[in-house]
């Protein structure tokens, strides 16, 4: 028998896999540390090449809005998972919303934090944490 974790965005138990255990502690730091609440966090958000290709579209773990606007992806990984790959699907993912201005990838243990920024193209750069409910910048 699989074990079962609950999940507070889908509001039943979940399998308890190595990657959900992470998903879920992530959650919990939305909450308690940024101010975000359950109303503001989605899992498995799903994000599209672009606006009008409704038919492929690539599952984001957590992502967070605010005033109505997908703000921060968040790909999570299993404990174990140090190849930091998720990175650059993350970055990825981030290219494709262009709502979408910070990004964390995390293993649990590790945590990479980005930005985006436009200049004359996209570019995403690492950076020190996201912001908090309520913060844009």
């Amino acid at each position: 028998m699989t074990n079962k974790i609950e999940c507070q965005i889908r509001k039943k138990m979940v399998n308890e896999t190595p990657e959900e255990v992470v998903r879920q502690e992530f959650i919990n730091i939305l909450i308690e540390d940024y101010g975000y609440s359950l109303e503001h966090i989605s899992v498995e958000y799903r994000t599209h090449k672009s606006p009008s290709d409704k038919a492929k579209s690539y599952p984001v773990d957590i992502a967070v809005t605010e005033n109505g606007q997908v703000k921060v992806f968040i790909e999570t990984k299993k404990g174990d998972d140090k190849s930091k790959k998720g990175v650059q699907q993350l970055r990825n993912y981030m290219s494709l919303n262009p709502d979408v201005v910070w990004g964390v990838w995390t293993n649990g243990s590790e945590k990479v934090f980005l930005k985006k920024e436009y200049e004359k193209s996209i570019k995403i750069i690492e950076v020190f944490d996201i912001p908090k409910k309520g913060f844009n910048d």
